[in-house]
């Protein structure tokens, strides 16, 4: 499997006037899940081209301050009307625990 790279800076501030205000400034919100804690943290957008807008699974190496983090995309939300990215969940990779997801099949 694939792998891509994501660095994002640490959130102080949870809630929707810090997240408008980080959409506003072209940054993306995220949510990484799984692990001892929850992580919040935002990620500049065209970081995820090639995460999102691609057919392949790829799994996500994310550097939020000094720590590094394995992980897969769960989940992104996008606007209603113009599909702008919305916010982003991830699922934190853990050695020996078990995780389900879709992957896409290709047959020749």
């Amino acid at each position: 499997m694939k792998s891509v790279s994501i660095s994002g800076s640490p959130r102080a501030n949870v809630g929707k006037k810090d997240a408008k205000a980080l959409r506003a400034s072209k940054s993306v919100p995220c949510v990484l899940y799984g692990g001892q804690e929850q992580i919040h943290f935002s990620v500049p957008e065209p970081q995820f081209k090639n995460l999102i807008y691609t057919p392949d699974v790829h799994t996500v190496d994310i550097t939020v301050g000094d720590k590094k983090y394995s992980a897969i995309l769960q989940e992104a939300q996008f606007h209603k009307v113009n599909d702008s990215l919305l916010h982003v969940d991830f699922l934190e990779l853990i050695p020996g625990k078990a995780v389900t997801m879709n992957i896409p099949v290709k047959t020749t």
